[in-house]
């Protein structure tokens, strides 16, 4: 069994070191084995394991409701105050 460091893993995945610290939080995520206090390993065939899964996962859509067809666009927000409002706010 082979196992990868933290730049293994990073190339593998094609990802940045700080995007593996964040996905180490993520329970769905192969846990390191450390063979030190500060120098943590992963299994490769957890990773891959953990790929196909991510890659056989269907995803979730996230559409804006105003962006399907038939939904019904909402008005562009003015983001200045009016003189009043501005007024009315102090």
């Amino acid at each position: 069994m082979k196992y990868l460091t933290t730049r293994e893993v990073c190339e593998k995945l094609k990802i940045s070191r700080a995007t593996l610290y964040r996905l180490r939080d993520d329970s769905s995520f192969p846990e390191a084995v450390y063979v030190s206090a500060r120098t943590p390993r992963w299994s490769e065939r957890d990773i891959d394991d953990w790929l196909e899964q991510k890659r056989n996962r269907p995803t979730e859509l996230r559409v804006r409701p105003e962006l399907l067809i038939g939904g019904t666009p909402r008005p562009p927000r003015d983001r200045r105050l009016s003189r009043e409002q501005a007024q009315q706010a102090a």
